[in-house]
């Protein structure tokens, strides 16, 4: 294992994790870790003063994952109001700092996953070789690419999630009404996401004249998604289902464009917690597609069950930099 170490940053619009690591033989050992809410912070360098003034090991250099496109030295997040500049927080680390999209990061770090990190939910047939595809839902949807053989991927960075969201039934065409007289334009990010969660959840109740009963809650998607595992409310029962069969037909959609033949993987902080509703209805919608159905069902699909994911490739792509 080489003597440096990394500071690896997975900035999301609700958290941001960071660690310490250092990298051997395709694989990131952290030495420690942290996690704080973007509430309550100016930006960046605030949210992690305490972690880097801590006693220990200096980094290297630093890897920031974002939620959003980025050029590799400026960034402006999609669901927050922080604008970051690669050089201005170099300069206030004491390190280089490269920025990098959270996906994408997240796509380099699939390399360190172990087989009992993945829940399968279809096996397929992979070939090593094959286009993977990621996606996963958080406070929004992310998307990216690995194409290019086993031993030399390449990873193309994407913003899928606002992409025209496409309703398969009579209750999801109802559902776009609504989201449309509240944003507009409706994306699978509006759908396929905390925030889209919580709204379908609201047109649930809305449309049936049910009570929402996780109005107050400080965390309403958490609170929306643990009430659907146990069949607590039927609103939030039918919010779930809607979310996990609308996730399947994103990830179906991806599949068709891409051919995934390496895989598809579900991501995303969402996708482990309500695992048992991706397990009923996630299939499904994802080889709903037509003539085309059949032969989605030769791609493996499995979520990642890693809650590092982000910070793993922000690591690897840190210590690959030199």
């Amino acid at each position: 294992m080489e003597d440096a170490c990394y500071l690896a940053v997975d900035l999301g619009g609700t958290h941001v994790r960071c660690g310490l690591a250092r990298v051997a033989a395709g694989r990131v050992y952290w030495l420690r870790r942290a996690q704080e809410d973007t509430a309550g912070h100016a930006g960046l360098a605030q949210a992690l003063a305490e972690f880097l003034d801590a006693e220990g090991e200096r980094p290297r250099r630093a890897v920031v994952a974002v939620a959003g496109p980025t050029d590799g030295r400026t960034a402006r997040m999609t669901n927050l109001s922080w604008q970051l500049d690669a050089e201005a927080l170099g300069h206030a680390w004491a390190m280089p700092v490269r920025l990098l999209n959270d996906f994408a990061a997240a796509a380099h770090g699939l390399a360190a996953l172990d087989a009992e990190e993945l829940a399968v939910l279809q096996a397929g047939r992979a070939d090593p070789d094959g286009v993977q595809v990621l996606l996963g839902a958080g406070t929004g949807l992310g998307i990216a690419l690995l194409a290019g053989s086993a031993g030399a991927r390449q990873v193309l960075e994407g913003e899928g999630g606002h992409c025209d969201f496409a309703p398969n039934d009579a209750t999801e065409a109802r559902l776009w009404a609504f989201l449309r007289a509240r944003h507009g334009h409706v994306s699978w990010e509006r759908v396929v996401s905390g925030q889209g969660l919580a709204a379908t959840h609201e047109f649930v109740c809305a449309e049936r004249g049910m009570p929402d009963l996780y109005a107050g809650s400080l965390d309403k998607p958490a609170a929306i998604g643990a009430a659907a595992l146990v069949g607590q409310d039927a609103a939030a029962c039918l919010a779930g289902e809607i979310f996990a069969r609308a996730y399947g037909a994103a990830a179906g959609n991806l599949a068709l464009l891409t051919l995934p033949r390496g895989g598809v993987y579900v991501g995303g902080g969402i996708a482990p917690k309500l695992l048992p509703l991706l397990q009923r209805f996630f299939i499904p919608a994802f080889r709903a597609k037509g003539r085309f159905g059949a032969a989605l069902e030769k791609f493996p699909v499995a979520v990642v069950l890693a809650d590092d994911l982000g910070m793993r490739g922000a690591a690897l792509y840190a210590a690959r930099a030199g």
